[in-house]
């Protein structure tokens, strides 16, 4: 399952999709809560598909005062 996850065609797409692409091929391998225990157990469950990369939430934090000279970061 882990060769499957990581070709070409997969190796950017969550769970969900592999799964449901697989049926639509005939195959069924393992349920979608399988491929995560798998890709977790493997180091490989990252972001995958079209979610968003981790944002550092302190950045927004950072306040510049009027006065060209002062900046503060509260982080």
């Amino acid at each position: 399952m882990i060769s499957l996850c990581n070709q070409p065609q997969y190796r950017s797409r969550p769970p969900a999709f592999i799964v449901a692409d697989q049926l639509d091929q005939g195959h069924y391998l393992a349920s979608e809560s399988t491929f995560y225990r798998i890709l977790h157990k493997h180091d490989q469950l990252h972001a995958r598909g079209r979610q968003k990369p981790v944002i550092d939430e302190r950045a927004w934090l950072v306040t510049l005062t009027t006065r060209r000279s002062e900046f503060r970061a509260r982080l």
